[in-house]
């Protein structure tokens, strides 16, 4: 009465063969080279040289191939060999973890998106049990942020004005929010929430210059949004001289 095992579990069935072969019908179950053969017969035990693998799992597609930069909305993940009951899985778009992820079926498993981190489009990856698969496919992030308003559109040439910026796609939390008036950096930039940050402006004296914000790898501008105030004269000093010229005023 010959019995095998493949690792911890029994074969669904076991056939004698001959003095030399021995059939296992395998049960189901998830790894890669990870399940020694056991073959036993009355009370006698022999390991088999070798391990055996299941077949890795494989990604077909998505249920949405874009999403918010914030996260926070499900995917589910299609494709084969996830494992027959709820495995461990592991769910990351990019290099980011999915704040929870679930096994549904051999062919689904789920993943709640978490916020985006530093690229707008990134390929997909499944670990089940010590088996990885990357998707030959991208999730791609919405070209957020997304720019609508600033709170006023000019202000004085000198530092330390703050201004608000509205819009959406800022996150969930401060991930390293810049803001740019043209081509310099805001002193400070701040995030408030997903529609709103501050610019603590640097001191200038251009006019009609776009503002931009940087989210991570992504960016948007509001074009002609922003100028610094005109120089305004209050008197003159001097005001006649002689035809000859070269007097001070």
């Amino acid at each position: 009465s010959a019995r095998g095992r493949v690792g911890g579990t029994a074969c669904e069935a076991s056939t004698w063969v001959s003095d030399s072969s021995v059939y296992c019908l395998v049960s189901s179950g998830v790894g890669s080279q990870v399940q020694p053969v056991i073959v036993s017969s009355c009370l006698q035990f022999q390991g088999i040289s070798g391990q055996f693998s299941f077949n890795s799992p494989f990604l077909l597609n998505v249920s949405s191939f874009n999403g918010p930069v914030t996260g926070s909305v499900f995917l589910s993940i299609h494709g084969s060999n996830f494992g027959t009951s709820s495995y461990s899985v592991s769910v990351r778009a990019g290099q980011t973890s999915c704040e929870s992820s679930m096994w549904l079926s051999d062919s689904s498993v789920s993943c709640l998106l978490s916020a985006a981190s530093s690229e707008a489009s990134v390929s997909m990856k499944v670990s089940v049990q010590s088996q990885v698969a990357n998707s030959s496919f991208f999730f791609q992030y919405d070209s957020h942020p997304f720019v609508s308003s600033i709170s006023f559109v000019n202000g004085p040439t000198t530092a330390s004005t703050v201004f608000s910026m509205f819009g959406s796609g800022f996150g969930e939390s401060d991930r390293s929010i810049r803001i740019r008036t043209g081509f310099t950096s805001c002193e400070t930039s701040t995030w408030i929430s997903d529609t709103t940050t501050t610019c603590k402006l640097s001191s200038g004296n251009d006019h009609n210059i776009p503002v931009k914000i940087s989210l991570k790898s992504m960016t948007n501008s509001l074009s002609n949004a922003f100028s610094y105030d005109a120089p305004v004269h209050t008197n003159l000093q001097n005001a006649n001289g002689p035809t000859t010229g070269r007097t001070i005023i």
